[in-house]
């Protein structure tokens, strides 16, 4: 995962959470839980009755189209499955690649 808020030690930790910090203020948490239930509840409508799913693909794409949306402020499925694309090359993960 490189240098990321996840792994740095602590000083760097440190710059990159108040770098992140704003978009997890108590008055934004509530838009990203709209956010989530309407992304779901439109993924949802596109599903059809019957079909067999993979639930671990489909709520990774849920999960990036969200982050997309709440964190960068983009509003499209085809962003979030290229940046899972490219996070699933980075990060030797390949059930993130998606198609």
């Amino acid at each position: 995962m490189g240098n990321s808020v996840a792994t740095s030690d602590f000083s760097e930790h440190l710059v990159q959470r108040r770098l992140m910090q704003p978009r997890f203020h108590h008055g934004r948490i509530e838009n990203h839980g709209r956010v989530t239930a309407e992304i779901a509840a439109r993924k949802t409508e596109s599903w059809v009755d019957g079909a067999v799913l993979d639930s671990g693909q489909e709520t990774c794409a849920l999960t990036l189209e969200v982050i997309v949306k709440t964190l960068f402020g983009v509003d499209r499925e085809a962003t979030a499955r290229r940046l899972g694309a490219a996070f699933a090359l980075a990060n030797d993960c390949p059930y993130l690649g998606l198609t």
